[in-house]
């Protein structure tokens, strides 16, 4: 019953209610995740599309090899050095906490823009990783999908590879590339818990890691639901991403 009404107790290092630590916690965690996978996802997919058309060229191999380098590189260790390039060396990003000391005296624009530039360096972080992985599966799959008879067919028809390869194979595609997206949500969570105290962003990962050290037994159970909460609505919202993308996918 305290479950269903959101009433998850009270925290054991300060007596303030768990749910509205999570709920403080949780959109900072949300929004980086979410922009980090769609940036993910717009640069991959091209690139992906781009290998399969030229497949064993400069491009392919070049770029192969470039985003593999940056795979090989944990987050961590990228973070360490883009704070350091960007954040100290040449002072172009701040690199520390969600907002600056002078948030509250900006304008809605400035506030949003304070907002983006903090989050930067982390966003990166949290992409770079992933872009060889969505590249690479995205360009396996189309080349899969380019020995398929329907597209030899709009091939015989006069169509332009361009058309080909983006309305008619590239569309056969998104759905394994949609099974993708709700797997790696998981691991951007799991993911948080080392950026987020890298980088002092006052998100779900921080929390968790505070309440460790602090024996903050009743958040961490609450944290651990709401992870497994979002990995349920991640999956239903493939799930209904499916319709969308194939129609012949109903829900019933």
């Amino acid at each position: 019953q305290d479950l269903a009404t959101f009433d998850l107790g009270l925290s054991l290092a300060d007596d303030n209610p768990v749910s509205d630590k999570i709920a403080k916690a949780f959109w900072p965690t949300i929004s980086v995740n979410v922009v980090a996978t769609l940036l993910a996802f717009v640069i991959s997919v091209p690139i992906g599309l781009l290998s399969a058309a030229r497949r064993n060229g400069l491009f392919d191999r070049a770029g192969g090899a470039m985003l593999y380098a940056l795979y090989s590189i944990p987050s961590y260790v990228g973070a360490i050095i883009l704070i350091f390039f960007l954040g100290v060396r040449w002072d172009l990003l701040p690199f520390s906490g969600m907002v600056g000391d002078d948030y509250f005296e900006l304008t809605t624009w400035g506030r949003f823009a304070d907002i983006c530039a903090h989050m930067t360096i982390y966003v990166i972080c949290a992409m770079y990783g992933s872009l060889a992985f969505y590249s690479r599966f995205v360009r396996q799959n189309m080349l899969e999908v380019v020995r398929q008879d329907f597209i030899r067919t709009a091939r015989s028809k006069g169509l332009s590879e361009r058309t080909v390869i983006v309305k008619h194979a590239f569309r056969n595609t998104l759905i394994p590339l949609l099974t993708l997206l709700g797997l790696v949500v998981p691991g951007l969570l799991g993911g948080s818990v080392i950026l987020e105290n890298i980088f002092t962003w006052p998100g779900l990962g921080r929390l968790f890691i505070e309440s460790i050290y602090q024996r903050d037994y009743p958040t961490l159970m609450a944290l651990s639901t709401a992870t497994a909460v979002l990995v349920l609505f991640s999956t239903l919202a493939v799930d209904l991403l499916y319709g969308v993308v194939d129609p012949r996918v109903s829900h019933r």
